[in-house]
């Protein structure tokens, strides 16, 4: 009898530590997007479909974390693990974590700036070249006409 209630409380106690590595995980996400947020400054409907975006992925994580470590059973220590998971990745990776998110979210961005820099160029001369065709040549004085004497 006694290997039989030691094989339950070992797989109890690896169910335990499971959800808390799904927590670790979700800690991990949470501070990456906090990274990402802080780099992107994103505003209105960029920063709703980034949320969405989060949120997706946490529920993503923390389900399938559960269906592995638990078989999607909540119970209490399923709850308590995940928190103390969060809360120990947040705190002892967090600033990395935020750091690293940061940087690449950084590179990206300069990246997408560098490739999008020839077409951007290309659309602000295009106006300024069919204006002088249509205007036979010659530019029109901002002022509206014949300087004030």
């Amino acid at each position: 009898m006694g290997d039989a209630g030691q094989g339950v409380v070992a797989a109890a106690a690896g169910r335990a530590l499971a959800t808390c590595l799904v927590g670790v995980a979700l800690g991990v996400w949470w501070e990456a997007y906090r990274g990402h947020l802080r780099a992107a400054r994103p505003r209105g409907l960029a920063l709703v479909v980034r949320d969405l975006l989060f949120w997706t992925g946490a529920t993503l994580v923390a389900a399938f974390g559960l269906y592995f470590a638990n078989w999607l059973d909540l119970r209490l220590y399923a709850v308590a693990g995940m928190a103390l998971g969060v809360v120990a990745a947040s705190a002892l990776a967090g600033p990395e974590v935020r750091a690293v998110a940061g940087a690449l979210t950084y590179a990206f961005g300069a990246v997408g700036r560098l490739t999008r820099l020839p077409f951007d160029r290309l659309r602000r001369r295009r106006p300024a070249a069919e204006g002088v065709r249509r205007g036979g040549g010659r530019r029109r004085p901002r002022g509206g006409g014949e300087p004030a004497a």
